[in-house]
């Protein structure tokens, strides 16, 4: 959904510089057919319009990257908490004392760590407000 919604942003983009351009050629040119003040109104629309998508590229580049930084804490906060108990697995420490308490301190922090992810992603969201 996400990908089809800055396709069509990009179109309109496109659409929208190519007609500044065409407002612009129109001016210069002393199209005989049309009025100055609507001219100027047209491109005054154009503008307006092109800026507007501006800023919903803006707001779209801003949201993938505090999408992307919460995904990437969830990733870390989950590889923290079994990355001991993979270790005990796949290099035969299950005698190691040390690796067991660091398992057996950091899997229950599990929900911990994901409370602190979700409110720090609130607050930055209430800020910004």
């Amino acid at each position: 959904k996400l990908l089809v919604e800055l396709a069509s942003t990009q179109m309109r983009d496109t659409n929208a510089t190519q007609e500044v351009a065409v407002a612009t050629n129109d001016e210069e040119g002393g199209d005989p057919e049309t009025d100055d003040g609507e001219q100027s109104k047209n491109a005054e629309e154009r503008y307006k319009e092109l800026e507007s998508i501006s800023q919903q590229e803006n707001h779209f580049k801003n949201f993938t990257a505090v999408f992307t930084l919460q995904a990437l804490m969830y990733i870390g906060a989950f590889t923290i908490t079994w990355i001991f108990l993979i270790l005990t697995f796949i290099g035969d420490l299950e005698n190691q004392r040390w690796l067991q308490a660091l398992k057996l301190i950091f899997q229950p922090l599990q929900g911990f760590f994901n409370m602190l992810i979700f409110v720090y992603n609130k607050v930055l969201h209430i800020r910004r407000l």
